[in-house]
């Protein structure tokens, strides 16, 4: 028969100091465990960031060779806009030469913009220069020069543009468009009225162009 002869709050507190020492072992080994799965997560996501850098700096060269694309793309696209221009320009039929100006001006809004009624008016112009001459020596004239007057005569072309756009900006591209083509020294948007069409609301609107041949 075992008999604890020891004092009940001495046992107590061995019995205290024991369990703690018990706990304090078993969360100390817990806290070896989280910290060691901590440094292990930090190191794959260190790891990860690298391999993630790694595989953008492998990728940046496919994208900026994209961006290029693309770019050259739209350069080539405004060329080949400028070439149709030109090659209208140079038509031998004034009206032609205007009809595919005013085809480019509506590529330039993406479709943006319909040209419903196209009118050229054209009309000649007569253009005086006047040309100093010496007077002749028998000539009884105070005046030591006289003047004569070239007359000469060139084609004017008034051609008025009716259609709708979706958007006002759209009309404003449309009109810049035909101002650098450098073939009307004059674009003029004479009216402006918002309808309604098909349920959507539109621009339409009247434009006058002056050209001269």
């Amino acid at each position: 028969m075992h008999v604890n002869l020891l004092p009940a709050p001495f046992v107590l507190g061995r019995l205290i100091r024991k369990r703690i020492r018990q706990w304090g072992c078993a969360f100390g080994t817990l806290g070896v465990f989280a910290l060691a799965l901590n440094i292990h997560l930090v190191g794959k996501c260190l790891s990860g960031l690298r391999e993630f850098q790694e595989i953008r700096a492998a990728v940046e060269p496919i994208r900026q060779l994209q961006a290029d694309r693309i770019q050259q793309a739209k350069q080539s696209i405004a060329i080949k806009q400028k070439t149709n221009q030109l090659r209208a320009t140079v038509s031998e039929d004034r009206t032609n030469s205007l009809l595919g100006i005013v085809a480019n001006g509506v590529l330039s809004t993406e479709g943006s913009v319909q040209i419903q009624e196209m009118q050229v008016l054209v009309s000649a112009k007569a253009t005086a220069s006047t040309v100093p001459t010496r007077a002749g020596h028998g000539s009884t004239s105070s005046k030591d020069s006289s003047e004569a007057q070239n007359i000469a005569t060139r084609n004017e072309y008034q051609m008025t543009l009716r259609g709708i756009a979706t958007e006002s900006e759209s009309i404003t591209t449309f009109m810049e468009s035909l101002q650098k083509s450098n073939v009307f020294p004059r674009v003029e948007l004479r009216s402006t009225q918002e309808r309604t069409i098909a349920e959507r609301s539109v621009q339409e609107f009247q434009m006058e162009c002056l050209s001269y041949e």
